[in-house]
C-alpha cells in the first residue's frame, strides 16, 4: 500500500491498513495531516469562535472579581490580538507529537507486560494513523461551531445536558464520550491487534480500559481546578 491508500484504509479498511503499517511503520504523513488540520482550525475557528466566547467570559469573571475597568480592557486587547493564535498554531505544533509520544509509550509498556513483542515504531505508526479520525471529527466539528457560532457544539454525549451543567463532573465526563474519540479508540484497537497477533477483544480491552481512567480522572481534576480557581 502507499502511505495515501493507508490513510484512506485506515477509514475503509483498517484491518488491510494496518497490516501494511505493521509491516513497514510510518507515521510522518499523517502526523503533518493532522498537524495542519489543527493549525488550519486555530486559524479560522480559533479567532471567530473560541476567542469571542473566552473574552465575553473573561472579562465577566474580571468584573465579578472587582478588577479595574483600565486592566479589563488591557487584557480584552491582548485576547483579541494575535498572539493567542499564534500561541494556538504553535500548541498544535508541539503538542501533537508530544501527545502521540505519550500515548504511543504508555500502550507499548503495558502491551509488554501483557506479553505482546512489537517494535516502537509499529505502535507509534499505529497510534498515528488512527489519529487521522480525530482530525475528521476537528474538521466536522469546527464546521459546527463556525455554524452555530458556539464553542460547545460537537459530537459528544454533553449536548444532551443543558449547558447550565457545564462546570459539573457529568458534564465534562459525558462529553469525554465523543463519536469520533470512540471511533479512533476502536481502529487503535484494531491496529494493536494486528501489530500483536492479538484478539481484537484483548486490545480493546486494554484501550478502553485506559481511556475510561483517563476520562474519569480528567473529569474529576477538571472540576477540582475549578474549584480552586474559584
Amino acid at each position: 500500500m502507499t502511505i495515501g491508500t493507508k490513510m484512506v484504509a485506515v477509514f475503509t479498511s483498517p484491518k488491510k491498513a494496518f497490516e501494511a503499517i505493521a509491516e513497514k511503520p510510518d507515521w510522518l504523513a499523517p502526523m503533518i495531516v493532522s498537524v495542519l488540520i489543527g493549525i488550519l482550525f486555530a486559524l479560522t475557528v480559533v479567532p471567530s469562535v473560541v476567542m469571542p466566547a473566552t473574552m465575553e467570559k473573561t472579562m465577566e469573571q474580571m468584573r465579578d472579581r472587582g478588577i479595574p475597568e483600565d486592566k479589563i480592557e488591557e487584557a480584552m486587547k491582548f485576547m483579541a490580538g494575535p498572539l493567542p493564535v499564534v500561541f494556538g498554531v504553535v500548541g498544535v505544533i508541539l503538542s501533537t507529537p508530544i501527545n502521540l509520544l505519550i500515548i504511543s509509550g504508555i500502550l507499548f509498556g503495558l502491551s509488554a507486560l501483557f506479553g505482546g513483542k512489537a517494535r516502537f515504531a509499529q505502535v507509534f505508526s499505529a497510534a498515528t494513523y488512527s489519529g487521522l479520525i480525530l482530525s475528521l471529527g476537528t474538521i466536522l466539528k469546527g464546521i459546527l461551531m463556525y455554524v452555530q457560532r458556539s464553542m460547545h457544539a460537537g459530537t459528544s454525549l454533553s449536548l444532551i445536558l443543558p449547558e447550565d451543567m457545564r462546570e459539573n463532573f457529568l458534564y465534562r465526563f459525558l462529553g469525554q464520550f465523543d463519536l469520533f474519540t470512540l471511533w479512533q479508540l476502536g481502529i487503535l484497537s484494531v491496529g494493536l491487534a494486528v501489530i500483536y497477533r492479538w484478539k481484537t477483544a484483548k486490545s480493546a480491552g486494554m484501550v478502553f480500559g485506559l481511556w475510561l481512567l483517563w476520562a474519569l480522572l480528567s473529569s474529576a481534576l477538571g472540576g477540582l481546578m475549578h474549584f480552586g480557581a474559584a
